[in-house]
């Protein structure tokens, strides 16, 4: 009863994460388009803001997508002291659990500047006399008819998603792996706890009874909990117990529980006990024109 509830979750956790990676993915997306804008358009314009947001909007609802519900251009700012622009695009999650999703990218702006200048490692050209493109030099790069002297780099938020998505990915294969574990352990000892009440049920005579049913218990669960297979047997007569000394006469039906100690050490990190008893109960009717001894 508690285990499925357990898997029902565990899917939902699933669907959850691949929501929430691809919205992420999105807002990172759509902010880097909004911060190139940014970043290459006139500071003198009043407008570069909503030009920044503008593209960011568009690229967003370009990609088809509707993975997150209320999305905004929550924050375009620049900087002086650095020179570089911001572009940050926010939304909330539309999936199982409502989140809320923010993905920001910030780079230099894309300026004429001096090598006196503050970021004049970043010293850029303009077109030649003629409007011929320029050459790359060495060690420079060419960038939209630029040079520049180092790669551009948008700073995004990949390093801290994966920080994130990192252990929550083992903790939900953890998960996976604990719960297949369980039902695994379940079935082994309702399966073993068939075949040592059957067992029981052939015996002639009583005294053969309880080792039988261990013997049958323990060669099914030899891997699961290797000599700690534990078995006990009661006789029924019209749904009531009765003695051993009603198996030539009397009994109706021999009834076996089975239980099994397993080693759950390895999931223990996420809060399942170091060890778990399994338990399972398994009856069969006594043949009443077979000839049995107490």
């Amino acid at each position: 009863m508690i285990l499925a509830p357990a898997l029902i979750f565990v899917s939902m956790l699933v669907v959850q994460f691949a929501l929430w990676l691809d919205a992420t993915h999105a807002a990172l997306a759509a902010a880097q388009e909004g911060d190139r804008a940014a970043r290459a358009a006139e500071f003198n314009s009043s407008g570069w803001q909503q030009t920044a947001t503008q593209v960011a909007m568009n690229y967003y609802h370009g990609l088809d997508t509707s993975v997150i519900s209320d999305v905004s251009v929550s924050k375009v700012n620049f900087d002086a002291t650095t020179n570089t622009v911001s572009v940050t695009v926010s939304g909330r999650l539309t999936g199982i659990f409502p989140l809320t999703v923010s993905e920001t990218v910030s780079g230099p702006v894309e300026c004429f500047r001096t090598l006196g200048e503050p970021g004049g490692e970043l010293r850029m050209r303009s077109l030649l006399p003629g409007g011929r493109p320029p050459v790359p030099r060495a060690g420079e790069t060419l960038y939209r008819g630029i040079h520049l002297t180092e790669e551009r780099r948008d700073r995004g938020s990949m390093a801290v998603e994966f920080v994130v998505a990192a252990p929550a990915f083992v903790l939900l294969l953890l998960l996976i792996g604990a719960g297949g574990q369980w039902v695994s352990a379940s079935g082994e000892v309702g399966a073993a706890a068939r075949d040592a009440v059957r067992e029981a049920s052939l015996e002639v005579s009583y005294a053969n009874v309880p080792s039988a049913a261990q013997a049958a218990a323990q060669g099914d669960l030899n891997n699961l909990c290797p000599g700690a297979a534990k078995t006990s047997v009661k006789l029924l007569a019209g749904g009531q117990q009765v003695g051993a000394g009603d198996w030539a006469n009397g009994a109706q039906v021999v009834e076996v529980t089975v239980s099994c100690n397993v080693n759950l050490r390895a999931f223990s990190v996420i809060g399942i006990p170091a060890s778990q008893t399994f338990t399972d109960v398994a009856a069969a009717p006594l043949d009443q024109f077979s000839e049995r001894t107490g």
